[in-house]
């Protein structure tokens, strides 16, 4: 496992990734409003740190995230669905950790995903806040 920093020419690809990953989430919440999402990951693209997540030289899903001293916030963390539950996740994770030096990572988890937010609480997170449609998850080291 890798990660490799997008370039602007690979956005395409983390869109697909994206909206593979997260419509069906999204649409038992709100709808999918196209305009409105391509809106939000443009606005994040910008925002956040995005990296693929590799195995070999095989894109397996990517990563969104902003650190902050020793601080950093996980916006996203998708990994294709045959690439999942094979410790994959946690070695993203662990290796932000270690690289940045991190004592605190925070995330928020949508509540219709309960395979993710089971994941995170495995890895350690606690949830710290909820409201009606995410938890809140820190993990301090």
């Amino acid at each position: 496992m890798k990660l490799k920093l997008m370039q602007i020419h690979e956005k395409a690809l983390i869109w697909q990734i994206y909206e593979n990953a997260m419509q069906a989430h999204i649409e038992k919440i709100w709808g999918w409003d196209y305009a409105w999402q391509k809106q939000d990951f443009e606005k994040n693209i910008a925002q956040y740190t995005t990296s693929f997540i590799l195995n070999g030289d095989k894109i397996i899903g990517y990563i969104q995230y902003k650190v902050e001293g020793k601080y950093a916030y996980i916006n996203m963390l998708i990994l294709e669905p045959l690439q999942q539950s094979q410790g994959i996740g946690g070695k993203v994770l662990n290796h932000l950790i270690s690289e940045y030096k991190l004592n605190t990572v925070s995330l928020r988890c949508f509540k219709v995903n309960d395979r993710a937010f089971k994941f995170y609480l495995r890895l350690g997170f606690a949830m710290i806040a909820e409201d009606d449609n995410f938890y809140l998850l820190e993990k301090t080291l």
